[in-house]
């Protein structure tokens, strides 16, 4: 057995700065991933830590840069997007949820875009899916970095050109997401689930 994954959650209130985590020393393992994520108190934005090794880290070092961004519903997009440190790539997310289909759509780009909105999408998935394109509901839009890349060229370099298996993607990733207020975007979907003015392209 050449890889395998072992993971060991928890969750506490009040985590603090130092914990302590525990793991079978004859287990089996090619690299160990460890990974702390977590949402601030209004779950407006949400962060994620990982880090490849051979074995558990004595200490890490998080990084806490964010993005700003204003969730324009009316016209379906993020604008004002701003990112306050380095970062490799944005990633912006729309969904659809019915409880009966759910549908998510992301859009990758580099770090410099300052509005970002739905691209052209063939018709034939549109059709398959069977939704209108303006029932995707803004969602939430988020920055990734990578120790192993400098920008978003290195990122589809790595993952498209070279396509690195994941295990060797990175040695420390980070990535933070930037949530609109819960309620305001539970409202949005209603009114977007329920629209069926637009024209599947």
């Amino acid at each position: 057995m050449s890889r395998n994954s072992f993971h060991h959650n928890f969750s506490s209130d009040d985590i603090g700065t130092e914990f302590m985590a525990f793991y079978t020393m004859d287990f089996p393992y090619e690299k160990l991933n460890f990974s702390v994520s977590g949402y601030n108190d209004s779950n407006t934005e949400y962060y994620s830590y990982s880090m490849m090794g051979d074995d558990i880290p004595s200490n890490v070092s998080i990084p806490d840069y964010t993005l700003s961004a204003n969730f324009d519903y009316t016209n379906n997009k993020f604008e004002d997007i701003s990112v306050d440190e380095q970062a490799d790539q944005i990633a912006a997310y729309w969904t659809y949820d019915d409880r009966t289909l759910y549908v998510s759509l992301t859009v990758y780009t580099d770090t410099d875009q300052e509005v970002i909105e739905i691209p052209d999408i063939p018709e034939v998935i549109l059709n398959d899916l069977g939704i209108y394109l303006d029932q995707l509901t803004l969602n939430n839009i988020g920055i990734t970095d990578y120790d192993t890349a400098d920008d978003f060229d290195d990122i589809i370099n790595m993952v498209f050109q070279q396509q690195s298996p994941f295990i060797s993607l990175y040695n420390e990733g980070y990535t933070y997401r930037k949530y609109d207020n819960l309620e305001v975007m539970q409202k949005q979907k209603e009114i977007d689930k329920n629209n069926t003015s637009g024209i599947i392209k």
